[in-house]
């Protein structure tokens, strides 16, 4: 699940923007390239706790299965390698799934509070809390979390990908991506609400 969706979820269990930071603090420190040298306690710390539990229900759920073994089949067969079509059909369920999110505007701007939390406690080296403090203000200045346009989606799982050679996407496998997140938007609108409430319950099972 992408960041926004952590900050969706987050708030069900708990409207508070500490908590809600939190949960997105491990896709940020990951864009950032930060290893925080100790957890924080607190909002931000149960957020963080809050986000791998969703990770674990979310990337389990067998409706995300199905929907990112669709998508890799289908971009394999535009011609897509099968370490990219594998990227992009996680990757790209992920961002779509914002894309639902998103139209709830009150969680957009729960997002968006969550964004100007304070990040007490938590120990960075200098360069990284920089690093950090720049994303944070470059998702402070956009008022959706997410652009919905297909070549702005494609775009960024270019970028995503682009370090690791492996799952790169060449400019065909671009345009191939774009094509397919038109077909993999409508699957994920129909099947994203019973995703969301898969979650829940292999949550509360733990």
């Amino acid at each position: 699940m992408n960041f926004f969706g952590h900050s969706v979820l987050a708030r069900e269990e708990r409207d508070a923007r500490g908590f809600l930071l939190g949960s997105m603090l491990p896709d940020f420190f990951g864009m950032v390239r930060a290893r925080p040298l100790a957890l924080p306690g607190g909002e931000l710390g149960d957020g963080i706790a809050h986000h791998l539990r969703v990770d674990d229900a979310f990337h389990g759920a067998p409706t995300f299965l199905e929907l990112v073994s669709v998508t890799s089949a289908s971009l394999e067969a535009r011609g897509v390698r099968r370490g990219s079509a594998r990227a992009v059909g996680h990757v790209g369920t992920e961002l779509v799934l914002d894309l639902l999110l998103a139209e709830d505007r009150d969680a957009v701007q729960a997002y968006h509070d969550a964004l100007h939390a304070e990040l007490d406690g938590l120990d960075l080296a200098p360069d990284a809390h920089a690093r950090l403090d720049g994303l944070l203000a470059r998702l402070r200045a956009f008022d959706s979390p997410i652009d919905p346009s297909p070549r702005a989606l494609a775009k960024r799982l270019e970028s995503a990908f682009s370090a690791r050679p492996r799952l790169a996407l060449d400019a065909e496998a671009v345009r191939a991506v774009e094509e397919e997140l038109v077909t993999l938007e409508e699957r994920v609108f129909s099947r994203g609400r019973a995703l969301l409430d898969e979650v829940r319950l292999r949550m509360r099972r733990g």
